[in-house]
């Protein structure tokens, strides 16, 4: 067996220093070749380093790398620290509320990394609005953040009740000889001036009071005169026959009684008629009986806010007459059971003082609440649901074209905004928008009352005196007309600000505040 060896790269007579070569052995036996594994073998040399300089980061150390321009070896050395992060000055990246925490955010100036850290949330500010009580409703506190808007309702006061005055008379209406009269005698608060009874007194029709008489014809042989009479009271005449004086007058040998029954309202008579020339020989007249009235029947029951009505009818003739029955100032209150409208509203509790209006605009289909459990009785009212209130109660008609730039096709109150606006129910803002996520401010809320009333053919013309009101001068023109309908009909009542009873022209309603102005309107004029 022979051994043979052979060099993978053909060697020069020198070697060159640093370079690295391949070699190999073979075998042959019986004719086969064997082969080894290669081999190499580096030539000698000396290194010639060249020095890299890495630099350090904030977060990695520096470091110099040696590499051999010959044959590639390395070595590192010369390590500095990593420079740490420079971070500049927290800055507020989320603001904190009053019940959420706020974030600040520092950044590295050589290497955008950053750190955030919390702030903690501020806290409520509360500001306490007291509300005075009046005679029917309840006084109380309301707290509200300056901050967020959030609010609730605190220290309630019991309602004074009704304090009433001495009895007087109103609408006296003297009877006439034919008619009745009579007059109302009404009980007011002295407190708030509310009507508290009202009894009509009837007054029976007088009767003729007849004069002595006058010959307006005098009687001839042959013609019959004619004597007039006249009512001291009221002019009316009545005339009798005066027989002729002739050879040829009547004696009036044969006569027959005529008589007419009085009824409740006119005279009767009985009078001798001469069987033969007809004349009136003698008349006696029967004054009017006036109503005989029955005990009556209650017609509309009083509620705690509406007068009731009662009917009396006469006995005799079928008249009727109607006495007005005071409301009875006491509310009974819902006991917020499964039976309760508001009943699945987790934040209207049945002492509240708003629950019975809620209950109201819940049953009749005015409202809805922001959720399936919350009704929100203390958010402001927005302009678009307002009139979507109104939209609903007037049975969600399908009239009038959208005219406004900021009220999208299909939202909850597209329809109801096209439709005020084709009734002059609503002008919007100007620039062509309405804003119906703005809140509604109590006299924009007069006006679009008012308008709605004048559409549906409600007497407006009721004025109250709005300088009664320290702040009056604060009611924009353009609302003046219908704030002053509002507060005579008694839909809105001012507000009680540091113990004094503003307009408050410019204030927002809440929802709980609007259900009870809305009850009040729908039960007064519809």
């Amino acid at each position: 067996m022979t051994i043979y060896y052979y060099v993978t790269e053909e060697l020069g007579v020198v070697l060159t220093p640093g370079k690295t070569y391949t070699y190999q052995f073979y075998t042959y036996f019986n004719g086969v070749r064997y082969d080894s594994p290669i081999g190499s073998f580096t030539t000698p040399h000396t290194h010639a380093y060249t020095a890299n300089i890495t630099a350090p980061t904030c977060t990695q150390q520096g470091y110099t790398t040696h590499t051999c321009s010959i044959c590639a070896d390395s070595y590192v050395d010369t390590y500095v620290s990593a420079l740490g992060h420079d971070f500049g000055e927290w800055k507020q990246t989320e603001a904190p509320t009053c019940t959420g925490k706020g974030e600040e955010k520092r950044t590295c100036s050589r290497c955008d990394a950053f750190e955030t850290r919390e702030v903690a949330e501020l806290g409520h500010n509360y500001l306490a609005a007291v509300t005075a009580p009046t005679c029917t409703e309840k006084g109380y506190t309301t707290y509200t953040c300056t901050r967020c808007g959030d609010s609730y309702i605190a220290g309630e006061v019991a309602a004074l009740n009704h304090t009433a005055g001495a009895a007087v008379e109103e609408n006296r209406v003297a009877p006439t000889c034919t008619t009745n009269g009579g007059f109302d005698t009404v009980t007011y608060c002295t407190t708030c001036g509310a009507e508290l009874s009202r009894t009509h007194t009837e007054l029976a029709a007088l009767g003729h009071e007849w004069n002595d008489g006058e010959v307006t014809t005098p009687a001839t042989a042959t013609t019959d005169g004619v004597k007039t009479f006249t009512c001291k009271r009221c002019g009316a005449i009545r005339t009798e026959a005066i027989p002729a004086t002739g050879e040829n007058v009547c004696k009036h040998e044969n006569a027959h009684p005529e008589h007419k029954d009085a009824t409740c309202v006119e005279a009767g008579y009985d009078k001798m008629i001469c069987d033969k020339c007809g004349a009136v020989i003698s008349e006696e007249t029967i004054p009017a009986l006036g109503h005989d009235w029955d005990n009556g029947e209650v017609t509309t029951p009083a509620t705690a806010t509406k007068d009731g009505v009662k009917t009396f009818t006469c006995k005799r003739c079928g008249a009727t007459r109607t006495e007005t029955i005071p409301a009875t100032g006491e509310t009974k209150l819902c006991d917020g059971g499964p039976s309760c409208p508001s009943y699945k509203f987790k934040d209207v509790k049945a002492g509240d003082w708003y629950h019975e209006a809620i209950d109201y605009a819940v049953k009749n289909g005015l409202f809805n609440g922001m959720s399936d459990t919350a009704f929100e009785p203390n958010t402001p009212m927005t302009r678009g649901m307002l009139v979507t209130v109104l939209w609903r109660y007037e049975g969600q008609p399908e009239e009038g074209k959208n005219i406004f730039s900021d009220v999208g096709g299909g939202l909850w109150y597209t329809d109801a905004v096209a439709w005020a606006a084709s009734k002059g129910i609503v002008t919007g803002v100007g620039e062509g928008k309405f804003d119906p996520n703005g809140k509604i401010t109590r006299e924009q809320m007069a006006a679009i009352l008012y308008r709605y009333s004048k559409s549906k053919g409600y007497d407006t013309g009721a004025a109250g005196n709005l300088n009664a009101f320290p702040d009056a001068a604060k009611v924009s023109n353009w609302a003046k007309e219908a704030y002053s309908w509002a507060v005579a009909e008694g839909l809105i009542t001012g507000n009680k600000i540091n113990g004094v009873t503003m307009l408050d022209p410019q204030g927002n309603a809440t929802r709980a505040q609007v259900a009870t102005i809305l009850m009040r309107f729908i039960e007064k004029f519809a």
